[in-house]
């Protein structure tokens, strides 16, 4: 439309019929720019502008071809420099298109000439050419500058827009308005969005009352607003960033907002000008409190978790690390703070020992290496010397950086290290006294069968002792006495078995241990040389126990003894005794348990050599013994257990290799008063006794054939059987019998107690006297024992067997009714 404007208002000159105008520039522009299309449909119209012009046919259809070559040539030239960007125009394209302007019109003046135009002047032609051509030239160089301010005008309204469409995406996503206004006026221009966050969405954007915005405003924040716009007012200095609240009055709902501005000053104060964003902090308040909630639940989590929760980042270069976070409970581990873990990550381990730093380091070493889970079970050295059991579990995880970060959980498992050991302690405290009960069934079944064999030779030894007609050999009474000292060797060697089985047979009285103490100190002497000294350390006002004497100074001189070769008959021996109260449960080096109560404690210390680890475990096994050859049975010690822990006490052992032992009895403490003496059964009563009828029971022959004998030759009537069931069918066809002496431990089905229940059925006050291989018999096969009845030891000597026997008989003759028993 601009060329046929450009062609209505042309000037043309009369000699050569040439216009001058613009329309060059325009065409070649609406080509280089439009293409085919665009040069198609300029120079179409410009053609179109000529032929309405009219005027000769050849000038005029030498216009339209002129028109329609520029036109195409501009959307050639775009071909070869094209456009870029789009719209812009290189200057060299410029130059082309003024030379395809000149090589145009220059073509169509010879092609006209060379047609012979009657009215195309060639040399006027030639005259006006540079006339032509400069106006062509200029009109494409107005032209190209036109369309460059164009296209400057139109970037510039483009950047505008966008930048208007990026600012409102930004206000979008970041939720803020904007509003602005002359300092020390009441009003303020507000922008929809910040009248949509106060609230005031149903107003529209433009100037609004200060006034109006306060009424939203929490009345807890008036005051600090009010007074920050008057401090700006007078130019002071003011927080750029502010909080504050508002309140929507259709819900109630409270919105966290914050306002930040800029000063614009002008030369007057009076023109200072302010700009502020509102941002909507609400959301972010939300997601705010609830980290801090879930941080806090977390924190708790912690707290109350046994143990210690932490991460610790491993660097990519140098093999450094530092904690990035760790829980409170790390200072009951470890003595140290979390600030003070994560200044210095490596202040806990001077505390450690070198062999737990070593292997959670190559756990963690590992798990970084792999990628996997680990788990360590370490010590954890506390800063006031306490010592604890975890266990370290960590999972790994790759950084971005090159570095592992490793999350790990620390948990407290001293009680189950500490349930574990006691368990394994109490296996082997289980193993050991399943094997020293098997130790002393063992020992108890061979002592039984023992005595047997030694009951045997006493009383066939003291059979002929008591005949010395019979014995014709001479020297044969020093044979016999020999043989008897022997037999009586044998017979201690198994009550001190079954002592270590503790089922020797004890006659348990109230005694004084003290006394017993000052009596052994008088024999003391022959067991102990001279150059050990010797001191007692005997508590007074000490309690009483209920134990065997006998067994308590054969226990004595076995901790003497055992102590003189372990001082190498050199040092000092302290006897002690002492009351003990235990309050709570108490376990020593061994293991050994002592319960709450009341004991009377005797202590026999050595300054001997004292005992290792492993002596100690087994210095209370029979047969054990670190002496020589032929120096020792090892049964000693043994005896000495079994015969407190019998008698309802234990022994504690406290050693130390070169510095010496100490051997410590407990034994329960009684208030009982002490046994009145029984007394002595009189000359002529045994006499008279003499003539009664015994029922002996033994199933051994040898052993019934020796007690035949013997009581025989004191006078006793004797009738005997093999078995419990045999002798309750003589007793009941027997009339007469007035004692049974019987062994407990027999074939068939009436034991010994068993039979004396049986025989007491039909004679209640029939007397007895119990034989037994070890004490325990008699508890084993039920009870038929009353207080009154004699319990006999094998192997039984001839005289303990008769003053059993009398006493026996004595005793029944006191308690019997006016009517004589009769089976």
């Amino acid at each position: 439309m601009l060329a046929i404007l450009l062609g209505a208002n042309s000037f043309r000159i009369p000699e050569v019929q040439v216009p001058l105008d613009g329309r060059p520039g325009l065409l070649l522009f609406a080509g280089y720019l439009g293409g085919p299309l665009g040069a198609a449909i300029a120079g179409g119209l410009a053609a179109s502008s000529l032929v309405v012009e009219g005027g000769p046919t050849v000038i005029v259809f030498a216009g339209i071809c002129v028109m329609l070559a520029i036109a195409f040539s501009g959307a050639g030239l775009a071909r070869l420099l094209p456009p870029t960007p789009w719209p812009q125009v290189h200057w060299r394209a410029v130059v082309g298109m003024i030379v395809c302007y000149i090589a145009i019109h220059y073509t169509v003046a010879v092609l006209l000439w060379y047609g012979g135009a009657p009215l195309v002047d060639i040399n006027r032609v030639i005259r006006m050419s540079p006339i032509v051509i400069g106006v062509g030239a200029l009109s494409v160089l107005i032209v190209w500058l036109t369309v460059m301010q164009a296209d400057r005008a139109a970037q510039h309204t483009f950047d505008k827009q966008r930048l208007k469409i990026n600012l409102d995406l930004a206000q979008t996503a970041a939720n803020y308005g904007v509003f602005s206004g002359a300092l020390g006026t009441d009003h303020r221009e507000f922008d929809l969005k910040a009248l949509q966050l106060l609230g005031l969405g149903h107003l529209t954007p433009g100037p609004h009352k200060l006034e109006t915005v306060l009424h939203r405003v929490h009345p807890d924040d008036v005051p600090d607003l009010i007074a920050a716009d008057q401090r700006l007012t007078v130019g002071e200095d003011v927080d750029p960033d502010i909080p504050f609240r508002i309140i929507i009055p259709e819900t109630g709902e409270i919105r966290h907002l914050r306002v930040m501005w800029s000063i614009w000053k002008e030369p007057s104060p009076e023109q200072h000008r302010i700009t502020a964003l509102l941002i909507d902090e609400t959301d972010r308040r939300k997601r705010e409190n609830a980290r801090l909630e879930a941080l806090e639940r977390i924190a708790q989590v912690a707290r109350s978790f046994p143990g210690v929760i932490f991460q610790l980042v491993l660097h990519a270069e140098g093999g450094g690390r530092h904690f990035t976070f760790a829980s409170d409970n790390v200072q009951e581990v470890w003595g140290f703070t979390p600030a003070e873990l994560m200044e210095d990550s490596m202040a806990f381990y001077p505390n450690q020992d070198p062999d737990d730093v070593a292997a959670v380091r190559s756990a963690i070493a590992q798990c970084a290496a792999t990628g996997e889970r680990g788990y360590v079970r370490t010590r954890a050295v506390h800063t006031d010397g306490s010592v604890r059991w975890v266990d370290l579990h960590i999972t790994p995880k790759s950084l971005e950086n090159g570095e592992t970060q490793i999350t790990g959980v620390i948990v407290d498992v001293t009680r189950e290290v500490d349930a574990m050991r006691e368990a394994e302690r109490q296996g082997q405290l289980a193993m050991q006294a399943q094997k020293m009960e098997s130790i002393g069934r063992l020992t108890a079944g061979v002592a039984h069968d023992f005595n047997n064999l030694l009951a045997v030779i006493m009383g066939n030894l003291e059979l002929l002792q008591s005949e010395p007609q019979m014995v014709t050999i001479e020297g044969a009474n020093d044979k016999i006495i020999a043989g008897l000292e022997a037999t009586q060797r044998g017979a201690n060697l198994t009550r001190s078995m079954l002592s270590f089985a503790r089922q020797a047979r004890l006659a348990p009285e109230i005694v004084d241990i003290n006394d017993i103490v000052r009596h052994a100190k008088i024999w003391m002497h022959r067991a102990m040389p001279s150059t050990i000294d010797v001191e007692l350390s005997l508590l007074a006002g000490l309690w009483k126990a209920r134990l065997d004497k006998t067994s308590l100074e054969n226990a004595i001189l076995n901790l003497l003894l055992n102590a003189r070769d372990a001082m190498d008959a050199t040092g000092r021996l302290t006897i002690e005794t002492a009351n003990v109260r235990i309050d709570q449960t108490y376990i020593d080096q061994r293991g050994e348990q002592l319960e709450p109560g009341r004991y009377v404690m005797l202590a026999v210390s050595d300054t001997g050599v004292g005992m290792d680890a492993d002596t100690l475990a087994h210095v209370f096994e029979p047969f054990f013994t670190t002496k020589g050859a032929a120096k020792g049975s090892g049964i000693g010690l043994s005896m000495v257990e079994g015969f407190v822990k019998q008698s309802g006490g234990t022994v504690q052992v406290y050693t130390e290799v070169g510095a010496g032992t100490t051997f410590k009895l407990y034994f329960p403490a009684t208030s009982a008063p002490s046994a009145v003496p029984s007394p002595e059964v009189e000359e002529d009563a045994v006499n008279t006794l003499a003539r009664q009828h015994i029922l002996l029971v033994e199933d051994e022959p040898a052993v019934r054939d020796v007690l035949t004998e013997v009581l025989r030759s004191a006078g006793y009537q004797v009738t005997t059987a093999e078995t419990g069931d045999r002798a309750k069918e003589l007793f009941e066809s027997t009339p007469g019998i007035e004692l049974l002496v019987t062994d407990i431990v027999m074939p068939g089905t009436l034991q010994g107690t068993h039979l004396a229940r049986a025989l007491r059925d039909q004679v209640p006050t029939l007397p007895v006297v119990f034989m037994s291989g070890y004490a325990s018999e008699a508890t084993v096969h039920g009870n038929g024992l009353k207080p009154e009845d004699i319990r006999l030891m094998k192997p039984v000597p001839r005289d303990e067997l008769i003053r059993a026997v009398v006493s026996a008989l004595h005793n029944a003759s006191r308690n019997e009714d006016a009517e004589p028993p009769t089976a």
